[in-house]
């Protein structure tokens, strides 16, 4: 269009998100920048005048909004569809869903992903790809290994379950260590 008016400008605006298209200041940059300057021009913002043809400001910003409903909807739309939810699974995605996992970070959301994901039904722990191996936990590995009949045979684990001898190492030095503070102690007669 040569020649702008402030009501070519206002159909224009509206024709557009009639057929579905994003009104907002990215788009209209890449495929109609004269129409975004001329709306700025004869409204004095871009905000004002999409006020001025009625089309909600929020539903054609840059960014999403993020709201705490938002998140869980992705979460089990996600969930729904046997996706992975770990964070190391979901950061590496493109789409909402990752940037759901960074918003869902800030306090005024849920503070956590492992929170939006409790908020959503969805047990944190459960779609951990890593587990915690705190000593507590790896005392209680090795002490149900026992209880089952398992060899504790730093080979033997060390081959069964890697994880938890490199825990066990980690925690108490060796992993002959660990195994002795899953004895019980004798008492001195």
């Amino acid at each position: 269009m040569a020649h702008w008016t402030r009501s070519t400008i206002l159909a224009e605006l509206r024709r557009l998100d009639e057929r579905g298209q994003r009104v907002c200041y990215a788009q209209l940059m890449s495929k109609n920048p004269r129409l975004y300057f001329a709306a700025r021009y004869h409204f004095g913002s871009f905000r004002d005048a999409l006020r001025r043809a009625h089309l909600p400001e929020l539903a054609h910003s840059l960014r999403p909004r993020w709201t705490r409903d938002r998140i869980i909807r992705l979460i089990k739309l996600a969930r729904r569809s046997d996706e992975a939810l770990n964070w190391q699974s979901v950061i590496e995605r493109k789409d909402q869903l990752k940037q759901a996992a960074f918003a869902s970070l800030q306090k005024r959301l849920f503070g956590s992903w492992a929170k939006a994901l409790n908020a959503a039904g969805v047990d944190a722990d459960d779609v951990r790809a890593y587990l915690d191996w705190s000593p507590e936990y790896v005392l209680s590995c090795l002490k149900q290994r026992h209880a089952d009949g398992e060899s504790l045979r730093a080979s033997d684990v060390r081959d069964e379950d890697a994880s938890l001898h490199a825990a066990s190492v980690r925690h108490f030095k060796s992993f002959a260590a660990a195994v002795g503070r899953t004895k019980p102690k004798r008492r001195k007669r």
